[in-house]
């Protein structure tokens, strides 16, 4: 976690969005560990975490939060799209290499967009080819709308700095540029052009300049990984006084790297992860790197779900790493494309080309993407893995109906309103209760408790009882929730051990040991029934996949 400060600064940004409150308590909890771990920047009055998310206090994150965290919009909440397959420099990791048709005009374009943002979308990046090629680039972001995040992803050619404050004017938010090494040389080699490091640095100067959000966008080498000089990159993007590191590793997108030694391992994975956390503790520079906001940690792999990349031509591919199609925009629509595709991807934990590229290889015909016909019959030999820990608990379904949850909401309401009558009595009635335990004293040659003087206590007590009642009437309002049964049960624990401490080392009234016994009942009752509510709600992934791919017949024909 970042300083207190920042979190603090989080806080009041999260809370200035009232609709929040409605979110289920533990997607907001999920959201404010995640977003605890960026640094909060504040760019031209917008709020920004990382630029794989729209500014917290735009219309873009209340449309995340209004149509997706509580809409549950079955369409995507992300997309790229290619405004251009042209771009003068030839990376070898191309993931749009051998792409060819017709391009898309600029009103098939807007059309598109106007599609991926009634489905849901509110973040949009504009790739390539060089999308600073195409001329109604300025048109494009101005349309698209201030509701929606938009990046664009450049290698700098062709910029100028009037151009850049004219996309600043029409909406463009986050601008990453490509840069994938700190030796002029080396850069130069990997993107196959001369001069391309230089203009990546121009670039970024012109960018800052004119006030918008500046990352470098780098695909680190398996090279780079294996040598452990990602530090060292960092350490140079530091120098450039950007606000972002956007990083991924090489993508087995192209037959160049369709071998085991290209692809990342799990263990680099990890590696990675824990050089962004120590970057992003630091707070010079945001790291944000892919298998990070994609891992099984936190929302997992969405390719076809919530990402979705159409191509240059009208391609609709599950995301921008995925030579493979769906179906073209221009021949059917593109809401009833992104459904048939959805229909195969459920959300997963890990990326999905990264563990399919030997697929790809298998169907891959010298065509790029591979046809839907062969799209079809790979799919038909994917596995996936278990969802990541965002998808399990936004499409966690409940089963409120079955006896033991039943039982365990009986168990939640009469104990809510128990102790709401015990926080009552000992709030305004104290002596009551006291005299009460003190006649059975006598029955079991207990010392009495003094009546007078403890009132003070007595009213801690119903603060406590306000609490435990609060945490019950919780458990009975969201039962698919485990949170509450959790620290309802440290508290009645807790108490349980405090009053039995009390009881046989400070005097051995009655109310003591009654308090031992009733609290660590409660306790020991909320442990097993936690249990058996885990049981009904810690569904199985593979009987749960078509709650997050389902799609009615309604929404396809839309």
């Amino acid at each position: 976690m970042l300083s207190f400060k920042n979190q603090i600064a989080l806080v009041k940004a999260l809370l200035s969005n009232l609709q929040l409150i409605k979110v289920k308590p533990s997607l907001n909890w999920f959201l404010a560990k995640y977003m605890g771990k960026f640094k909060l920047i504040n760019v031209g009055g917008q709020l920004i975490l990382h630029s794989h998310l729209p500014s917290i206090n735009s219309k873009a994150f209340n449309r995340f939060i209004n149509e997706h965290l509580l809409g549950k919009k079955l369409g995507p909440s992300h997309a790229q799209i290619s405004l251009t397959n042209v771009c003068p420099q030839n990376c070898k990791y191309c993931y749009n290499k051998n792409r060819n048709g017709e391009l898309l005009n600029t009103d098939e374009i807007k059309h598109l967009i106007k599609n991926l943002k009634d489905m849901g979308v509110f973040w949009l990046g504009f790739t390539g080819g060089e999308p600073l090629l195409n001329k109604d680039l300025i048109e494009i972001v101005r349309n698209t709308g201030d509701d929606c995040a938009i990046k664009l992803f450049t290698s700098g050619m062709n910029l100028t700095e009037q151009l850049a404050i004219e996309l600043k004017k029409a909406g463009l938010l986050y601008v990453s540029v490509s840069l994938d090494h700190w030796i002029e040389e080396e850069h130069d080699r990997i993107r196959g052009y001369k001069g391309a490091f230089q203009i990546a640095l121009k670039a970024i100067e012109i960018f800052k300049r004119v006030g918008i959000h500046v990352s470098v966008s780098a695909v680190i080498s398996k090279e780079m990984i294996k040598r452990d000089r990602v530090d060292e990159f960092l350490k140079f993007l530091i120098e450039l006084d950007i606000h972002e590191a956007w990083l991924s590793e090489v993508k087995p997108s192209g037959e160049d790297f369709w071998n085991e030694d290209s692809v990342i391992t799990e263990n680099e994975r990890i590696g990675l992860l824990r050089l962004q956390d120590k970057y992003n503790k630091e707070g010079q520079i945001t790291v944000n790197y892919l298998g990070h906001f994609e891992g099984r940690e936190h929302f997992g792999c969405n390719a076809g779900n919530k990402m979705v990349y159409i191509d240059a031509f009208g391609e609709v591919s599950p995301c921008v790493f995925t030579p493979m199609t769906f179906g073209n925009i221009r021949d059917k629509s593109f809401q009833a494309i992104f459904y048939e595709m959805k229909e195969h991807f459920p959300s997963e934990s890990n990326c999905f080309i990264n563990k399919n590229y030997g697929l790809l290889k298998k169907y891959y015909k010298g065509q790029t993407p591979i046809s839907k016909e062969d799209t079809l019959e790979m799919m038909k030999e994917v596995s996936f893995s278990p969802m990541s820990e965002f998808s399990r608990l936004y499409y966690k379904q409940k089963n409120e109906g079955s006896i033991a949850v039943k039982l365990y909401r009986a168990f939640a309401f009469v104990s809510a309103v128990v102790f709401a009558i015990v926080g009552i009595i000992f709030l305004f009635f104290p002596d009551a209760a006291l005299v009460f335990f003190n006649k059975w004293s006598d029955h079991f040659g207990l010392p009495r408790a003094p009546v007078q003087g403890n009132g003070f206590y007595l009213t801690l007590a119903s603060a406590y009882m306000y609490i435990v009642t609060l945490l019950a009437y919780k458990m009975y309002r969201y039962p698919e929730q485990r949170i509450y049964p959790f620290l309802l049960t440290q508290a009645k624990l807790a108490s349980s051990i405090m009053s039995i401490v009390l009881f046989l080392k400070h005097q051995p009234y009655l109310i003591y040991f009654a308090n031992f016994l009733v609290d660590g009942f409660i306790g020991i009752t909320a442990i097993v029934l936690m249990k058996t509510q885990k049981q009904e709600y810690d569904y199985a992934d593979e009987n749960n996949e078509s709650l997050h791919t389902g799609i009615s017949q309604k929404e396809k024909t839309e």
